[in-house]
Parts: structure tokens; C-alpha cells; sequence
């Protein structure tokens, strides 16, 4: 290779690239800082799952659980469990006060992921009293439990007297029955005890909070962590607001009244369908975690001016989903949650997406691994492109023949732009060449690159999954860390492969450029770095894998030219 100024100039902002990635992350804040290393020989370091404090900054008029009064007797938790989660029911409150997946591990490999569970007991949520939960806009007092029980091991039934603000009673039933893997049917009754009518100007149920991903699980900030509330109307319109807005955005309410509200992460959601239509309820405060700030959020329902009269009973019924974001969960949930999956903002590439995520999982299930499977998808997907891939490489070849002419050609017409064109139009005509042969082919795959890429990146199956040196396909497939005194670089092999093949790739493709603009593209694969050095395992294994692909079928093609022109000759 000649060291020439450009060559040094590309080496150079490939090294600027490469250091400066990992601070440039924690600076934009989709790293967590390293951890201080302390050493203490009296006192041991606390471990990473140590709780921290956690403290509510700026948190909004929080919706409060009925008054419990001193003399009542407290009542331990209800629990019911499946093979999925282990929901935790606060008598007292009337909610949800855990929900415990039990496929599914925190970061240290040690803990469950626990939804709606009230900031892991740091706190009372400044948002609501538990997850499906009923209170008013005033505090009720609770007067007596008259129920407590569970039906069978999937059904819990709660009686409670309550009274309002002035005085007057109902009697609040609720009952949660498991239902598949990761669903609660939920039925609350109110009955008004008094001899007048009762008003409630507005009665809210709580459909739950969910923590940022990272907060929840313990795995590292990634650029592709999202938390939003989502929303699906009468009117069959969906909107999708960002926990992180500014206050006006966030505050934007849908024009209809609402099917089912809720709060989604990267992986995970908690959905409250109802029987009647509802207003859209939701909240949000600023907490903050471990010397981190972040928005906690939450969703519910609103019903107003609900009237009871002397001895009537009203009942409310919902389905309520809390667990992973997996297709087949949300479609037998309800079919319209598998907009959830934010796969992408285009519909096509959302479409395209979640096929090749149902194929993912099929032939994880033919051939037991995840690895094998991305291996085998991306695959199959540039065989379905080998004939179009072999077009634009044979148009590639071809242009780089005639650049010598091209060349010629433009010396002489650089005057005469018009000349030029017309002149360059009829050698590639007499040629044989498209010139856009080249590129069209390949801006046709780009649609399934882009689905096949959010696909693996919204796969939680992959998350905790090894293959081959990867700890996780779902993190980066750090094999090492370098200190480097300002800095700690993480050494990810597979994104070096991948740009090393590229580098490779771009040396024996054929090319129509001059040889400045051919070194200037050489920084492809470093921008490829700078973008991809952080991103899960499971999307560099695919891209890797393409690479190679792609090398063996430049290189299939050369020796088919070079055979038939033998046989030619």
C-alpha cells in the first residue's frame, strides 16, 4: 500500500474513530460510566445488583391507594404463578404489587426481571398505587376487607368496603384470573352501599409502570433503547409517544377514546386492553436511579362521571398483558399489540421485518441455536439475491473496462458538457452497459437488509443466548477491555472482521472510480465501525456473514469469467 496523503488521512480519522467512540457514547449518554473500583480491606465493595436509593425528582400529584386505618389487621400478600411469572397482589391496596418473569434474568445472571413492582421496593411509585389498581380523584379509606381468597391456583377474588370523601360507602370486588403465559383477565365491580346516588367524577385504573431497559434488566445503554407509551383507538389509529418528549409532546392526547394503552421498552410491555372503550390516563415523573436521571411513565384508564344509584353494581372488564415483546405472545393477546414491536416506521420494511423474525425462530427451532439460525437467514436471503448481485457485479466489471475510454473522452469534452454526455451515452450502448446497473440491484436489497436488521435487533430470544465467543447475541461480543488511561476500549471481534472483510471486499470489487476517489472510500469501513462497534453481536454476526458471502460470490464469478473466456479462446 503507498502512503500517500490521502491513505495517511484516511488512517487517521479511522484511528480518531476507533478511541474516541467509547467516550463519545458515555458523553451522549448511551453508555453508562465504568464502574469506580474501590478497595477496601475492612469493608467489601457492595455487588453490581446492590439496590441503590432511589429518589423522585419533579414527580407529578401522585394518585394515592385507599387510606388504611391503624386498627386494621395487615394482611400478607396473595400470590399466583404460572410457568411464565408470579404475579404478587397487595391486599391493602388492591393491586399489583410484582410481576416476576421467570424465564427471563437480570444482567448478573442472578435476578428475574420484575415488572410493575414499584421500583424493586426502593419506593412507592410516584405515579400510581400498583399496577391495576382503582382509586378516584380523591383518597377513598378503606373500612373493612370482607374477601380475601383465592378461587383456584390461577384466580384471586378481593372484597373491600371503601368510603369516599364524604362518607359514603361501596363495596369495591376485584378478581385477577392467569390466562396463557403472560396475560391477567381483570373484572372490578363497584356497588354502592348508601341510599343516594353515587358520583365518581373520575375512576382511573392503573395499567402499570415500566423502566427504561437498561434500568430495568442491568444490561448496558444501547442507541436502540426506546421507551414509549403506545396507544390504539376506536378510530383504529395508533399513536406512539416517547417517555422523553418535551412537556407539549408529551402531553398530546388521541382524538378518540382508547382500545388499549401501553408502556413498552426494547424487550418488554405492559398492556391494558379494555371491554369498554376508556380516556387515555398517563403520567410521568423524573427519577432518578443511581446518580442517573430518567422518566418513569405510566398508562391507565379513565372512566368519567360514573353514576351509581342507591344498591346498583356496575362491573368493569380487561385484559392485561405484562412480559416479553414476542409476536406470537402479543398476536395471541390481541393482534392489533404486534405494532409494539416498533420494528420499523416504514410499513413495508414492519412487514418484512416481522416474517423474517417468524423465520428466525423457525429454524432456531430446526436446528436448536440462534447463532446457526442468523447464519442460515442471511444465507438464504443473498442466495435470493445471487442473480441479482451477479448483475451489478458483471455491470461493475464492465464499467471499470471502458473508465480507460470514459477517460479519453472526457479530456477531450470537458469543454463541452453536452458533447460530453451524448458521447458517453453512445459508448455505453455500444458496450452493453447500464449505467446504473451497478447500483440499481443493490438499492433493491436494501429494504430486506434494513428488515432483516430490525428483526434481529428486536429479537429479546437472543438476549442472554451465546454463540462461539459471544456471551450475548443481544450485547457486543467484548472477548477483552484495554485500559487506556483515558479510556477503556473493548475489543469486539466480529465488528473487526466485518471491517476488515470490507476493506477486503472493496479491494477486489471492480470500480469505476479514479484512484483518489477509490481511497476516499476506504473510509467506508471505518464510518461502518464507528457505527457499528457497540451494536448486539447477533446484527455483526449477519453482517459478517454477508461479507463473506459476498467475497466468495465476487470471487465465484472471476473464476466463471476467466473458465468460459479459456474455453473461448
Amino acid at each position: 500500500m503507498k502512503f500517500d496523503r490521502e491513505t495517511i488521512l484516511i488512517m487517521i480519522v479511522g484511528a480518531v474513530i476507533i478511541l474516541g467512540w467509547t467516550p463519545f457514547c458515555r458523553w451522549m449518554g448511551w453508555m453508562a460510566p465504568p464502574p469506580v473500583e474501590t478497595r477496601q480491606q475492612t469493608v467489601p465493595p457492595s455487588p453490581p445488583s446492590a439496590p441503590q436509593p432511589v429518589t423522585p425528582a419533579a414527580a407529578p400529584s401522585p394518585a394515592t391507594p385507599a387510606v388504611v386505618p391503624e386498627n386494621l389487621p395487615a394482611l400478607p400478600p396473595q400470590t399466583l404463578s404460572n410457568a411464565s411469572i408470579k404475579v404478587e397482589f397487595s391486599p391493602a391496596a388492591g393491586a399489583i404489587r410484582s410481576i416476576e418473569l421467570l424465564d427471563y434474568l437480570t444482567a448478573d445472571h442472578e435476578q428475574h426481571i420484575v415488572l410493575d413492582n414499584n421500583l424493586n421496593g426502593r419506593m412507592s411509585s410516584p405515579l400510581h398505587p400498583g399496577a391495576l389498581s382503582v382509586f378516584g380523584a380523591t383518597p377513598w379509606q378503606l373500612v373493612e376487607i370482607i374477601d380475601n381468597s383465592k378461587i383456584d391456583d390461577s384466580t384471586y377474588h378481593l372484597q373491600r368496603k371503601l368510603a369516599t370523601a364524604d362518607g359514603s360507602e361501596f363495596i369495591l370486588t376485584q378478581e385477577w384470573t392467569l390466562s396463557g403465559d403472560y396475560a391477567i383477565v381483570y373484572r372490578f365491580s363497584l356497588t354502592n352501599l348508601s341510599d343516594r346516588p353515587l358520583v365518581f367524577s373520575r375512576l382511573s385504573i392503573s395499567g402499570g409502570d415500566l423502566q427504561p431497559w437498561h434500568i430495568l434488566s442491568g444490561d448496558r445503554k444501547s442507541r436502540s433503547d426506546t421507551n414509549t407509551i403506545d396507544v390504539l383507538t376506536v378510530k383504529d389509529s395508533t399513536k406512539s409517544i416517547a417517555i422523553d418528549d418535551d412537556p407539549e409532546d408529551f402531553a398530546v392526547m388521541p382524538d378518540a377514546a382508547v382500545r388499549w394503552a401501553s408502556m413498552s421498552n426494547k424487550y418488554f410491555t405492559t398492556i391494558l386492553v379494555g371491554n369498554t372503550p376508556y380516556g387515555l390516563l398517563k403520567k410521568r415523573a423524573e427519577v432518578t436511579d443511581a446518580g442517573r436521571k430518567y422518566f418513569l411513565a405510566m398508562v391507565g384508564a379513565d372512566y368519567y362521571d360514573v353514576k351509581l344509584e342507591a344498591g346498583q353494581q356496575q362491573s368493569f372488564d380487561f385484559k392485561y398483558y405484562a412480559g416479553p415483546k414476542i409476536l406470537s405472545q402479543l398476536k395471541s393477546f390481541d393482534g392489533s399489540t404486534t405494532k409494539l414491536m416498533h420494528l420499523s416506521s416504514w410499513g413495508p420494511i414492519s412487514f418484512l421485518a416481522e416474517w423474517l423474525l417468524y423465520f428466525l425462530i423457525f429454524l432456531k427451532g430446526l436446528c436448536g441455536s440462534y447463532g446457526c439460525s442468523i447464519i442460515i437467514l442471511t444465507l438464504l436471503v443473498r442466495l435470493l439475491f445471487w442473480p441479482i448481485t451477479q448483475k451489478a457485479n458483471a455491470s461493475m466489471k464492465k464499467m471499470a473496462a471502458v473508465q480507460p475510454k470514459v477517460k479519453e473522452l472526457r479530456e477531450k469534452y470537458k469543454n463541452e458538457p453536452q458533447i460530453l454526455n451524448a458521447k458517453m451515452m453512445a459508448l455505453y450502448k455500444e458496450e452493453g452497459i447500464n449505467p446504473l446497473g451497478g447500483c440499481l440491484p443493490i438499492l433493491l436489497q436494501i429494504p430486506v437488509f434494513l428488515a432483516l436488521y430490525s428483526a434481529l435487533n428486536s429479537a429479546v430470544q437472543l438476549r442472554q443466548v451465546s454463540f462461539l465467543w459471544a456471551k450475548d447475541l443481544a450485547s457486543p461480543d467484548t472477548v477483552a477491555v484495554l485500559p487506556l488511561g483515558f479510556m477503556n476500549l473493548s475489543i469486539n471481534p466480529l465488528v473487526l472482521m466485518m471491517t476488515g472483510l470490507m476493506i477486503f471486499q472493496q479491494r477486489i470489487t471492480p470500480s469505476a472510480m479514479d484512484p483518489t476517489q477509490q481511497k476516499m472510500m476506504m473510509i467506508m469501513p471505518l464510518v461502518m465501525v464507528f457505527f457499528f462497534y457497540d451494536l448486539p453481536s447477533g446484527l455483526t454476526l449477519y453482517w459478517t456473514v454477508s461479507q463473506i458471502f459476498s467475497i466468495i460470490q465476487l470471487y465465484w464469478q472471476r473464476h466463471s469469467v476467466n473458465k468460459a473466456a479459456a474455453a473461448k479462446a
